[in-house]
Parts: C-alpha cells; sequence; structure tokens
C-alpha cells in the first residue's frame, strides 16, 4: 500500500515538474498538491511547491513549504530555497545561516555561490576569506572562488591582494565582468585612472548593463577632472540600481566639485528620503549647506549626522566650525 501511495505521488509530482516547466503554473500547483495529498511525507513535492508559491511572490506559503520539506529531512536543496526566500524578504541572518545549512548538508559545493553573494552584499570581508580558503583549490570553483577574494581584499583596502586575486580570475576567464570593474577600482584607488579607465572599459564592453561598472567610470572620471561625464556615468549607474545610496553621495561630491552646490544638496536630500538615518547623506548635505555659507542649515545637518553617529569626528569638527562662524555673524 505505501509502495502504492509513493509511486502516485512521484507520478502526480512528475507531472507537475513538466507542466510547471511547460509554463502550466495553476495545473502544475494542483498536481503538487495532489502529490503532497498522497505523501506527505514527499520532500521534493514540498520543494516544488514552495518554488511555485515564490515565483508567485507568495512568500509566507513558500517559506511554510521548505520549512516542511526540511522537517524530518533536513533536505540540503531545500535550505537552499529558504535562504533564497529569506534574502528576498531581507532577513540576511536568517538566509545565511539557511546557506550554511545548506552547505553542510550537500556533497558538492551546493549553496556556496548563494552564501558568498550575500556576504558581498553584505560587506564581510572577513567572512568571505574565511569561507573560501577551503574550496580555492576545486577546479570548478576557483573562478569564482578568486573573483569572491578579491572583492573582499577590496572591502579591506588591500588593493595589491585584490589585483592578484582578480588576474587569477581572469587567467580562468578573461571576461568576467566583476574581475574586470575590481581590476578598475584597485587601479582607481591606487591613482593609476588612465589604466583604471582600461579595465573599466573592457568591462563596459562585455555588457553596458553593469551598475558597478559604471559607477567606479564615473568615480575614476571625477578624479580625473571629467565631471560631466562622471555625472553621465552616476546617472546610469543609477537608473541600472535605484537602491544604491551611494551613486547619489558620489554624485553630489563631483557637482560639488563642480561648484554646484544645490544640485549636490538635492542629490543628499534624494538619499535622506529613503535613508533618514544616512549619516555620510547628512554630512555630505552639511557640505553643500557650508559652502554656500547658510551656516544655520549646514549645522543642523552635521547635528543630525552626529545624533545618529556622535563618533564622527568630521562632522563634529564642521558643526564646530558653522558655530563660530555664526557668532561671528552676530557680533
Amino acid at each position: 500500500m505505501e509502495i502504492k501511495r509513493r509511486k502516485r505521488a512521484e507520478a502526480y509530482y512528475l507531472i507537475g515538474r513538466f507542466l510547471h516547466n511547460a509554463g502550466e503554473m495553476d495545473k502544475a500547483k494542483e498536481y503538487y498538491e495532489r502529490a503532497l495529498k498522497e505523501m506527505e511525507e514527499f520532500p521534493e513535492g514540498w520543494i516544488d511547491l514552495g518554488r511555485w508559491h515564490a515565483e508567485q511572490h507568495n512568500y509566507r506559503e513558500a517559506l511554510r513549504c521548505f520549512k516542511k520539506a526540511i522537517i524530518g529531512h533536513d533536505h540540503h536543496i531545500a535550505w537552499l530555497e529558504l535562504g533564497k526566500v529569506l534574502e528576498q524578504l531581507g532577513r540576511f541572518e536568517e538566509a545565511l545561516h539557511a546557506y550554511k545549512r545548506c552547505m553542510a548538508q550537500s556533497p558538492s559545493t551546493l549553496g556556496l555561490k548563494e552564501y558568498l553573494n550575500l556576504c558581498i552584499e553584505l560587506g564581510m570581508a572577513e567572512e568571505i576569506l574565511n569561507i573560501t580558503r577551503k574550496h580555492i583549490y576545486k577546479e570548478e570553483m576557483k573562478e569564482f572562488v578568486f573573483r569572491a577574494r578579491g572583492y573582499a581584499y577590496e572591502l579591506i583596502g588591500l588593493w595589491d591582494e585584490a589585483e592578484y586575486m582578480y588576474r587569477k580570475c581572469l587567467e580562468i576567464n578573461p571576461k568576467n565582468v566583476e574581475a574586470l570593474v575590481g581590476m578598475a577600482n584597485t587601479f582607481h584607488n591606487r591613482g593609476k585612472h588612465v589604466e583604471a579607465l582600461k579595465w573599466v572599459l573592457r568591462a563596459l564592453k562585455e555588457t553596458h548593463e553593469h551598475w558597478r561598472a559604471w559607477f567606479i567610470k564615473g568615480k575614476i572620471h571625477d578624479a580625473m577632472g571629467s565631471y560631466e561625464s562622471a555625472i553621465e556615468c552616476f546617472d546610469r549607474a543609477y537608473e541600472l540600481n535605484k537602491d544604491n545610496m551611494e551613486i547619489l553621495l558620489e554624485k553630489a561630491n563631483t557637482y560639488y566639485s563642480m561648484r554646484k552646490y544645490v544640485a549636490g544638496i538635492k542629490c543628499c536630500s534624494k538619499v535622506l528620503k529613503k535613508e533618514i538615518l544616512n549619516e555620510e547623506a547628512w554630512y555630505r548635505k552639511g557640505l553643500g549647506f557650508l559652502w554656500l555659507r547658510r551656516y544655520k542649515e549646514a549645522w543642523d545637518c552635521f547635528n543630525a549626522a552626529l545624533k545618529i553617529n556622535p563618533n564622527m569626528e568630521k562632522a563634529r569638527i564642521e558643526k564646530e566650525f558653522c558655530e563660530k562662524e555664526m557668532e561671528n555673524m552676530d557680533s
């Protein structure tokens, strides 16, 4: 009896998979549910039903399905899919834990790329270096691991080490855009802007849809004094990634270099509409008002930055300068 139920469940499940791949979404869901009605202890069925819900953005149901596959089975693919949904929901610590559980249960490197990509997104340089040490000699992972380690060294500011890792990555795949952009940034941060520009143009030759390539290109143009070109690059980067506030803050700096202080202040205000607790946005907005000699408004901005981060020394210095200027104006 148990064997027959299992066979029926597998048959329904396979029909569901076929329909799912064919884009027959409602029918696919129906067959997944029929499979699970036949046999509830069927982790593959729960995983694919969870994927179905995730594709429909029904994340609560997706989480429930993946947890069903995990309970009693500790299924590594369920941990992977659970991590993806948690990441979508912004629950990053839980997502990292899920990816780690996937890696622990998987006989291969399943989950490693997802884990490292999230570490990269969160700027976890030390964790990237730690987790990649044991994978650096695995042939199928070398390109990705070299690229991840290069980025970790970028975050730490070890530019020679970053360049070495990116070069190792590019030996395997000369068209790896992340490594090409990383090379551009390492040269830019060492003041070798012409060389940096060559690398970023190589990256953009591969794709024009890479926000960080445009962002780094903008920073290079800014450093070279080509401010109009820098603004164009920052605008393109922001079109591709409207969640990245650093782009707007760099754009503000470029406007300040052009003495377009009002335009720079507007960039900072745009950041603060999305992230009211962004201390750097308050600080840079204050600089714009300071250059306009609008000391009270500048003081307000520097004070707001210090409320968020009382240890922000540069904001404290500028706030005190504003206080002295306002005293001089009153005397």
